[in-house]
């Protein structure tokens, strides 16, 4: 993977390259996602170019090709926080996806950003020097805080959430962007066993183009995942209270 760097002009991109490199080495491990290292990559400074899909908000354009954050400065944790995000994007590679599978997509890639930081926040083994004096005390204020300004909301009692606003969802691309669930009780669920995540880079095997639902497509995750990886499909299942045998 060549990965390029723009619209950051504070002599600092080689430590972007580098925290690029610290985050896909830990999702490497726990995901199945081997195949994007054969994709170049372009990180975008947003506030530097015309971006036409998600304008002011980070995103990960649809081909996977390229990246678009919203720090301006050396805010590492922010960084980290929303360039795990968008590369989680990049490890799923749909397209055209119903609306209820793109709510489902923004779950993880929130996890996502909790796993990576989690992981960064509790490592011992001094890596991570291009965050502030004290990383960790840094990295665990950020976790426990709202973690980015730009989210609209948490929302705690996903089961009750879902099943209130799953129409809503369906109709209303701009609160699928936007919207931020709280995806701890997923995390907490793994016990620091995260060898079932590998099944987020078999989401992109799954045919969406047919106007497949989130019930279809997990019953597919099931139906080709190995034991560990569908103890971490049950745990969504439970968690968002899907009925997986719906059509």
């Amino acid at each position: 993977m060549r990965i390029q760097i723009f619209g950051w002009n504070d002599k600092a991109n080689e430590i972007r390259k580098k925290i690029v490199s610290d985050i896909l080495g830990k999702l490497l491990i726990y995901f199945d996602c081997s195949y994007i290292l054969r994709y170049d990559l372009k990180i975008n400074y947003l506030g530097a170019i015309q971006c036409s899909y998600a304008h002011k908000l980070p995103c990960a354009h649809y081909d996977g090709s390229q990246i678009c954050l919203t720090v301006a400065d050396c805010h590492w944790c922010k960084f980290v926080y929303q360039l795990s995000h968008e590369l989680c994007h990049c490890i799923t590679f749909r397209r055209q996806l119903p609306q209820t599978i793109k709510w489902f997509d923004e779950f993880l890639c929130c996890f996502c950003s909790y796993f990576i930081e989690n992981i960064i926040a509790y490592d011992n083994d001094n890596h991570y020097n291009y965050m502030f004096d004290n990383a960790n005390d840094v990295f665990k204020e950020y976790i426990e805080l709202n973690k980015d300004q730009d989210s609209v909301y948490y929302v705690q009692d996903t089961k009750q959430f879902y099943r209130q606003n799953r129409e809503k969802y369906i109709n209303d691309q701009n609160l699928i962007k936007m919207h931020d669930v709280y995806y701890i009780n997923f995390f907490n669920s793994l016990n620091g066993d995260y060898t079932g995540l590998t099944f987020i880079g078999k989401i992109h095997t799954i045919n969406t183009f047919d106007g497949i639902t989130i019930e279809q497509s997990i019953n597919e995750l099931l139906r080709i995942c190995n034991d560990n990886e569908k103890r971490a499909v049950n745990n969504i299942i439970e968690i968002f209270g899907i009925d997986v045998e719906s059509r």
